[in-house]
């Protein structure tokens, strides 16, 4: 009976230590995966907008709360990844590079 209730403190303490660890990487794993999107999203409007020079339309998403369409004058947009992440990213569209 002692070692049941020790494997289970043993268990518990894992737990305990390991599922903030999880927590924080899942809400990391989002922000870069909106990240990654955006960027993508930010390049093909750069060369679609000098192929073909007129607007980028929105983009499809997923990690990301929306992919906002964009002109040949438009500076930077502004995206947030979706739950659990919790950022801001923010893309400077002359560049064509996004940052958290």
């Amino acid at each position: 009976m002692i070692e049941l209730m020790i494997v289970l403190a043993i268990i518990g303490v894992l737990a305990a230590i390991a599922l903030p660890v999880y927590k924080d990487y899942t809400i990391q794993s989002s922000n870069n995966a909106c990240l990654s999107e955006s960027s993508a999203h930010v390049r093909a409007g750069v060369v679609y907008i000098t192929n073909k020079n007129s607007p980028f339309p929105a983009g499809k998403h997923q990690r990301c709360q929306s992919l906002p369409g964009f002109d040949k004058t438009t500076l930077s947009i502004t995206t947030k990844s979706i739950s659990p992440g919790d950022a801001t990213i923010n893309c400077d569209v002359k560049a064509g590079v996004c940052s958290i």
